[in-house]
C-alpha cells in the first residue's frame, strides 16, 4: 500500500500546510512581494513606466454598481482594509480590495503589475469562477471612474479570470464496513466540493485561494470527520486536460493566476475493511 494517513495525523498535518500557505499569502502589513506567471517580481506601488501613481477611488458605498446594502460580514470583512487604503488605491494591494468591496460575487481578486499595465485576475464565486465580459465591463467601469486617466489608455488595465487547473482524486480507503460505503462516498464528494470552493473552501474556510497548490494532506484534512472512515491508505492527485484525459498531477505547482478546481466527476474510490486488511 501506499503512505498511510491515519484521521488524526492528516487533520494535523493539513492544518500545519493550510496556515503556512495561508501565511505565505496573507502577511499581515502585507510587506512582501509575489511573483506572477511570468516570472517578475510584483512590485508594492502602482507604477506604469516607471511613474508611480496614487489612484484616488470613490468610497467604497459608491462604489458597488446598484447593489443592496452591504451585510454586517462584509462591513467586518473590508473595515480594516477600508480603515488602511481610505479608498485610493497606492498599492496593488488595495486595487484588490476595492475590486473585492464591488462585488459580493467576487471572491477573490490578484493585481500584478507589468511594465506599461496592470493585471487584474478576479475570481468569482460558484462553480465558475470566470467572470464573462458584461461584468468585466461593469467591473472596469467602477475601478475605472476614479483612477488616473493613464489607466484608461487601451490595454492599461487588463481584467481577466483565472486559469482553471481541474483536479480529479483517487482514494483508497479502509472502512468499517463495506455497507457503508455508499453514504460514504457522498460524504467526502460533498466534503471536497466544499473544501475547493472558491469563497469559502481551505482550512480557514475563507476560499481555496488562487495559486494555491492541493496537496495529500489538504485532502486528508478535507475528510478527516467523514462517517464511516477508519483510515485514508492513499491518495492520488491527478489532473484532467482541457481534452478530458486523465495525467498525474503535474510540477511545479500552479501559478497564481491559475486555480484548482475539482473535475465535475471529481473521485475514484477503492474500499477495504479491516478484515482485508488483516
Amino acid at each position: 500500500h501506499g503512505p498511510r494517513h491515519d484521521r488524526a495525523e492528516g487533520l494535523g498535518h493539513a492544518g500545519h500546510h493550510g496556515r503556512r500557505a495561508r501565511d505565505a499569502r496573507r502577511r499581515d502589513g502585507r510587506e512582501h512581494l509575489r511573483n506572477d506567471d511570468d516570472g517578475e517580481d510584483r512590485v508594492e506601488l502602482l507604477d506604469l513606466a516607471n511613474d508611480t501613481w496614487t489612484f484616488s477611488f470613490s468610497a467604497a458605498d459608491q462604489a458597488t454598481g446598484g447593489a443592496p446594502p452591504e451585510s454586517d460580514d462584509r462591513v467586518l470583512r473590508f473595515g480594516f482594509s477600508r480603515q488602511r487604503h481610505r479608498s485610493r488605491a497606492v498599492t496593488a494591494y488595495d486595487l484588490e480590495d476595492l475590486a473585492l468591496q464591488s462585488s459580493p460575487d467576487i471572491a477573490q481578486a490578484r493585481a500584478f503589475m507589468k511594465r506599461g499595465y496592470i493585471r487584474l485576475v478576479v475570481v468569482r464565486r460558484g462553480k465558475n469562477p470566470l467572470p464573462n465580459a458584461a461584468q468585466i465591463r461593469e467591473l472596469r467601469r467602477l475601478l475605472l471612474k476614479s483612477a488616473p486617466v493613464a489607466l484608461s489608455a487601451p490595454n492599461a488595465l487588463r481584467i481577466e479570470g483565472p486559469k482553471i487547473r481541474r483536479l480529479r482524486v483517487s482514494l483508497e480507503l479502509r472502512v468499517e464496513s463495506l455497507d457503508r460505503t455508499g453514504e460514504l462516498s457522498a460524504s467526502i464528494k460533498k466534503k471536497l466540493v466544499k473544501f475547493f470552493d472558491t469563497a469559502t473552501g481551505g482550512v480557514d474556510k475563507d476560499g481555496w485561494a488562487l495559486g494555491l497548490n492541493p496537496s495529500e494532506d489538504d485532502i486528508a484534512f478535507a475528510l478527516s470527520d467523514a462517517p464511516f472512515l477508519e483510515s485514508i491508505e492513499k491518495v492520488i492527485r491527478l489532473e484532467i486536460t482541457e481534452d478530458g484525459n486523465e495525467q498525474p498531477w503535474p510540477e511545479p505547482p500552479p501559478r497564481e493566476t491559475e486555480i484548482v478546481m475539482l473535475d465535475d466527476d471529481p473521485v475514484r474510490f477503492e474500499f477495504e475493511t479491516a478484515e482485508v486488511m488483516a
